[in-house]
């Protein structure tokens, strides 16, 4: 008999305010800044490829195959989707 699992691993990681926002980024594609909105932390993410900005998981903001990423990085997106939508 086989039996199939997954295995997971719990990673802790912990932000003070002052360290918001966070940029990362993941395969030069997808931008994510992790910031403080209104008393809650929220993920947003530019996905460069598909020209989309939405608000997506805080796991997916800070998963651990994402890259740490600069300002200048997530501004640069950020103007090429815009320059997209004009």
């Amino acid at each position: 008999m086989d039996i199939t699992y997954e295995q997971t691993e719990t990673i802790i990681k912990t932000l003070k305010a002052e360290d918001l926002p966070v940029y990362m980024c993941w395969n030069d594609n997808w931008f994510f800044r992790v910031r403080n909105k209104e008393g809650k932390i929220v993920s947003d993410l530019i996905k460069s490829e598909a020209n989309e900005y939405i608000q997506t998981s805080l796991e997916m903001g800070l998963h651990k195959t994402n890259a740490i990423c600069t300002e200048t990085d997530w501004n640069n997106a950020m103007h090429n989707l815009i320059n997209h939508i004009r």
